[in-house]
């Protein structure tokens, strides 16, 4: 983000949108809070070493590597967080001080923080775990916004792809370290990832729409979306090689995704250094194959042996 944008922010004050945290040595348990209302309501920018009355501190430049990476371990934590977040701290220069910034988009689940619920009005954040209306209304606006979290009571493991369990480990590791995905069984990572939840309006709890668009079997997917395709362009042999494709969005990543170290840092948010430090480490790991020279590399997922499960 631009240093002028993060400065103007400060000048406005706090509000709907924009938080202040000092910060300056280390995250406190109100940052956490302030995630949670953020994507509860609107979304917001988060700003790390600026007062409540907007002067600038700065964070300490010793311990902002520690704040950054306990910001993303945290997040990541579903005792800390639920359903997990994937946001990382940006560096900015201001007067000479360090801030750390976030922009926490709005969620399409009802994020909790410790096991309770903040929404965001004005510029606070507040529990409204034991309000059923406050709750309710929040469920109403998050499904009025987002299909993708209907839920299928009578889907099944059976109906989902769970040989991709582990390429979504991979991906979730590289991205990551220590990524508590790796390790957890699969109904605990699907649940960890929002995919298997209770609809609050109507008490049903299954597979969400999500669920079945990432994991789900072809013939799934053609039930619960008839008209889910993609059209795109594959460079294959020919410049402009069209193709319909009716398979869910992991496997299409494995079998026909293939891009450079710059379009995929742009895809997940990171700096182009890091996006290939994640990659060598995919290539080694076996999950990810570089083809060509090192100006023209591009990288896609290892395809699926013949004979493994569709």
């Amino acid at each position: 983000m631009a240093f002028e944008h993060i400065r103007k922010m400060i000048a406005d004050g706090e509000g709907l949108t924009v938080a202040f945290k000092e910060c300056v040595n280390g995250l406190n348990n109100s940052v956490w809070e302030t995630v949670c209302s953020f994507s509860n309501r609107y979304g917001g920018h988060l700003l790390l070493g600026v007062r409540d009355d907007g002067e600038i501190l700065g964070v300490n430049r010793a311990a902002a590597s520690g704040i950054k990476k306990n910001f993303a371990n945290m997040l990541n934590n579903p005792q800390k967080t639920s359903p997990s977040l994937y946001l990382s701290l940006d560096e900015a220069e201001l007067d000479g001080k360090l801030i750390l910034h976030a922009y926490i988009p709005v969620s399409s689940q009802i994020q909790s923080c410790s096991g309770r619920i903040y929404d965001r009005n004005e510029d606070g954040d507040f529990d409204i775990t034991n309000s059923a209306e406050l709750v309710a209304h929040l469920s109403i606006r998050k499904r009025n916004q987002f299909t993708e979290r209907e839920v299928f009571p009578y889907a099944t493991l059976g109906d989902l792809r769970l040989d991709l369990i582990p390429v979504v480990k991979k991906m979730a590791a590289g991205r990551v370290t220590g990524h508590p995905w790796k390790d957890m069984a699969e109904m605990e990572l699907l649940k960890s990832a929002g995919l298997y939840e209770t609809d609050k309006r109507t008490g049903k709890t299954g597979f969400n729409r999500a669920a079945i668009l990432l994991l789900g079997r072809e013939e799934v997917i053609q039930q619960v979306a008839p008209g889910y395709v993609t059209d795109c362009l594959l460079r294959i042999k020919e410049p402009h090689t069209r193709k319909i494709l009716r398979q869910h969005r992991i496997c299409r990543y494995a079998e026909h995704g293939a891009a450079k170290s710059e379009a995929l840092s742009k895809l997940i948010g990171v700096k182009i250094s890091q996006t290939r430090v994640y990659l060598k480490k995919l290539v080694a790991e076996g999950a990810v194959v570089a083809e060509g020279g090192n100006r023209n590399k591009t990288y896609r997922l290892k395809p699926r042996e013949s004979g493994e499960g569709r």
